[in-house]
């Protein structure tokens, strides 16, 4: 699954159905294309449960009994008092609102509108959904619909279902979308947390239709008002269930034993520093310790330990002691200890509540709730001279793979020449010319012997494996009053370690599209191996939105369209307003980090010749500084200046990473200039990442570029019309 979440391919069902429906009344005016036409009305039920077991038997109750309005919408809107009353009014019967325990004569809630945001996490678009409520006989239902709806933390699931017909290829399809490919058993089990073991195979089922979409939230906030004829409108939003793994709080309970007069909390920092500090103890008969601890034989859970660097002048028979020692933990174990001892409080269940003399079952929020972040989910390009601009902060380790340069400073021995500035100091005192200084390659940790692959392995780098600093990072951070939950914790995480690696490492808190409920620790800026990029490039969807599918009209096909409305807008940022300069005057590229691409992107033929060689250039002369101001942190790891300078140009690096123009194009194709929406007919299977073409647009921008899925909106109004909103950005085409 590694690199195909912000690269993807669209469903090869969901093309064809989208092909299809393009077809239908144009090209194609069959009974199936009619019924599409036709068949628009789309249902919406929103189901509220006791706890994160959606299971019908565990839906909300109220007096003791099963709600009223436990479920709203759905085929509960044909029948009992949403239909008027035969009987006399005068009596109190069940089954229409024209009886005496309605006194208003109006029907219950009914929902008036629903909406579900699918959003791309690592732009900060989260998931969430919201629906408005028109109760129109508040004395008679605002009461018990207060006790279900207007409560947040509660377990909710929205279903939209529209007509098999709105499917045009269901003959071919079945209406299904491919099942998930090796997912199916973690999925599996995901379902049976959330459903139940009975259900989890119509669920499963399910949530392969494209003419059905589910989203299962946690009420977060709620408003309501009074409106003039006397009914009260309801808005009640809601949070994936995963978005709200992150805002537990970073104080752990009082330990069991532990002394004190009251409820005091214990910092996670200090079980951080407990947990280091007990792993190293168990070594024995060092003094001074210089080790990679593995914890439980898990490639990316360890700790290190040891003398970041020598002192100058260090030799062995000197019995001085080392320069101090820095204790780091990978960020695999920093997910594992925020598991076990913070997102697990919302799958503990709080202690059985009275109320009346009598025991009220409590829930938890979540079941199996947890972070993931390991070797074969979170991966990343291999850049050839990355290093981490302050180990004592952050180090790439280089582990067991000898050839890896991750830890070296420099990689290869450099030589440093003088400035002219240095010849003149040197001449004026001394009269000696001051000579070019050549610095060594050396590797932090010197002493540590590597137990653990390493960062960089089998041409894939693994965030994972990070070493981050105790002391020198997490203490800092979690010392910090504005930092109170994981979220502000991994936000924090995530500053060092971009900050570090010069932007080339992004780590960022998604949910899976394949499971909504698992929330990832994900580098965003990987986008999967060539082979896996060579697959979404060869056939991205080309999308139906006019009458030819392309502005070539000599040879085009006609294939009709699904696009109601679309929407295209540009920007250059600020950095790169000089582009016109830069196209016909040849200057420098800009800094901005897309610059390389968009300037060669915009060239004509001939320049596009000169802005390669200039690429080129500037690619060599990153790489000497790069060089150099390695070097010059050997010389002191605390300079705060060579720490600088390193983090300024691993950020220069980034943009010019290889000699070619289009290989750094493919290591991560940034996003940039134009966005889109285009709002179709509502259908469920888009993800985040999936990658199509727009053919409105001119020859250059469907050869150079694609355009990804970093956000899906579906909408049902009053009318029960279903749309489905995408919106996309644009990326360079990886060829």
């Amino acid at each position: 699954m590694a690199g195909d979440i912000f690269y993807s391919s669209l469903d090869p069902k969901l093309r064809i159905e989208l092909d299809a429906r393009a077809k239908a009344g144009f090209s194609s005016r069959n009974t199936k294309d009619l019924d599409f036409m036709l068949s628009k009305i789309t249902n919406v039920e929103i189901t509220a449960y006791k706890g994160p077991i959606l299971k019908n038997t565990l839906k909300v109750d109220y007096k003791e009994n099963v709600s009223r309005f436990a479920t709203l919408g759905g085929n509960r809107v044909r029948a009992g008092s949403y239909l008027p009353n035969t009987g006399n009014p005068s009596k109190t019967q069940s089954g229409g609102y024209l009886t005496a325990d309605r006194p208003a004569r109006r029907i219950p809630p009914v929902i008036t509108l629903a909406e579900i945001n699918i959003g791309d996490h690592s732009m900060a678009l989260l998931n969430k959904a919201t629906f408005n409520v028109l109760i129109s006989d508040p004395s008679a239902d605002l009461n018990e619909f207060e006790s279900v709806w207007f409560r947040p933390g509660r377990n909710v699931e929205v279903r939209f279902e529209g007509h098999k017909n709105q499917i045009v290829s269901f003959a071919d399809t079945t209406g299904l979308l491919e099942p998930p490919p090796s997912t199916l058993d973690s999925r599996r089990q995901i379902l049976i947390d959330k459903y139940g073991a009975d259900s989890a195979s119509e669920k499963q089922l399910q949530f392969r239709k494209m003419n059905e979409i589910t989203f299962a939230g946690v009420i977060t906030s709620f408003t309501f008002s009074y409106q003039p004829d006397g009914t009260v409108e309801a808005t009640i939003m809601m949070s994936g269930t995963s978005n709200i793994f992150t805002d537990v709080s970073l104080m752990l309970p009082k330990q069991e034993g532990e002394k004190s007069d009251n409820n005091e909390t214990n910092t996670f920092y200090k079980k951080i520093e407990e947990t280091v500090n007990t792993s190293v103890a168990e070594i024995q008969n060092q003094t001074i310790i210089n080790e990679e601890i593995i914890i439980n034989s898990i490639s990316d859970q360890s700790i290190l330990v040891g003398t970041l660097y020598k002192e100058k002048g260090y030799s062995a028979d000197k019995k001085i002691d080392l320069q101090n020692q820095y204790k780091y933990i990978s960020l695999g174990y920093l997910i594992d200890l925020i598991n076990k001892n913070l997102i697990v409080k919302l799958n503990n269940v709080p202690k059985k509540e009275e109320k009346n003399n009598v025991a009220v079952n409590s829930e938890a929020i979540a079941r199996n709730a947890k972070i993931i972040c390991t070797d074969d989910v979170c991966q990343g390009a291999v850049y050839k001279y990355l290093v981490s601009a302050d180990p004592k902060e952050i180090i790439l380790w280089r582990g067991t793979n000898a050839a890896s340069s991750v830890s070296s400073y420099p990689d290869t021995e450099t030589e440093i020449e003088p400035s002219k500035d240095d010849n003149t100091v040197g001449t004026t005192k001394d009269k000696n010319t001051v000579t070019s200084q050549k610095i060594e390659a050396q590797k932090i940790m010197p002493d540590v012997t590597p137990k653990s692959a390493g960062f960089q392995v089998d041409g894939k780098t693994f965030p994972s494996r990070i070493y981050i600093g105790v002391e020198s990072v997490l203490k800092l951070i979690l010392e910090k009053d504005d930092v109170e939950t994981v979220n502000d914790l991994l936000k924090h995480v995530s500053g060092y370690i971009s900050r570090n690696t010069g932007g080339i490492i992004k780590m960022r808190l998604i949910t899976d599209p394949q499971k909504p409920d698992v929330l990832l620790y994900y580098n965003a800026n990987y986008i999967g191996d060539a082979n896996s990029q060579n697959s979404v490039n060869q056939d991205p969807f080309l999308v139906p939105m006019s009458a030819r599918n392309s502005l070539d009209t000599r040879n085009s096909k006609l294939p009709g369209s699904i696009v109601t409305d679309a929407k295209i807008s540009s920007k250059l940022p600020d950095n790169l307003k000089n582009l016109a300069f830069v196209l016909n005057e040849g200057s420098e590229i800009s800094k901005s980090s897309i610059s390389p691409f968009v300037t060669y992107m915009y060239a004509d033929e001939a320049q596009k010749e000169n802005i390669a060689a200039q690429y080129l250039k500037k690619h060599n002369e990153i790489i000497k500084q790069l060089r150099e101001a390695k070097a010059l942190l050997t010389n002191d790891y605390t300079s705060v200046p060579n720490v600088r300078r390193l983090r300024e140009l691993l950020y220069k690096y980034q943009q010019y990473p290889t000699k070619k123009i289009q290989d750094t194009n493919i290591l991560n194709a940034p996003t940039f200039i134009f966005d889109a929406e285009i709002t179709i007919e509502g259908i469920q299977g888009f993800k985040i990442g999936d990658v199509m073409q727009l053919p409105v647009l001119p020859d250059r921008y469907r050869k150079e570029v694609v355009f990804s899925v970093i956000g899906i909106t579906h909408n049902v109004d009053a009318s029960g019309i279903w749309q489905t909103k995408l919106k996309l950005i644009m990326r360079p085409k990886v060829k």
